[in-house]
């Protein structure tokens, strides 16, 4: 039984140092499908967008969204946009983002119940937390910070929420400027 287990050692112990791991040795993503649709032209086209998008109230954006070069988001009443695709993973989400007037409210959030979009705005666990499904990504009152949110599957709106905050990279005046967000 000894010699069995040193020999075993032995192997062991010569085929990791044959298979030595380098630094960047990780998966490779395949990337199918490309997801786009640009904001900036001042180009509205309704139906394009809502082919595209799902929004809780029906018709809330139009072309005076775009006037300004992006889409924009104002807090008359909650406007929650949607991929009416479900992404297959990998995937990379790319998205500019800037907040207006000193505002942090809102964000992106991934991986959230497709037919369940009302969940993404709720909070969580209070403000200024929006998500009680899915994984969020919003700055910092400051504008110092990117919070990252996690929470698991919904069931009720107490559903346990981990909070991580990454401090925003170098270079980077504040997360709530327009800045490109690459997940």
């Amino acid at each position: 039984m000894k010699k069995y287990i040193l020999g075993l050692l032995i192997f062991s112990i010569g085929h990791s140092s044959l298979w030595a791991q380098t630094w960047d040795d990780r998966p490779t993503q395949t990337l199918n499908t490309v997801y786009d649709q640009d904001f900036t032209t001042n180009q509205w086209d309704e139906t394009f967008f809502y082919n595209y998008w799902e929004t809780v109230d029906p018709n809330i954006f139009s072309a005076s969204d775009i006037e300004n070069g992006y889409l924009q988001f104002q807090w008359i009443s909650k406007r929650i946009i949607r991929s009416k695709n479900t992404l297959v993973p990998p995937y990379i989400l790319v998205a500019e983002i800037g907040y207006g007037n000193g505002s942090h409210r809102g964000g992106i959030v991934i991986r959230v119940d497709n037919n369940q979009g009302e969940r993404v705005q709720e909070p969580a666990e209070g403000d200024p937390g929006f998500n009680s499904e899915g994984i969020a990504l919003y700055p910092t009152e400051n504008g110092e910070s990117l919070i990252v949110q996690f929470t698991g599957a919904y069931e009720t709106n107490n559903t346990p929420v981990t909070r991580i905050e990454v401090p925003k990279p170098a270079g980077i005046a504040s997360l709530k400027h327009q800045n490109t967000f690459r997940i």
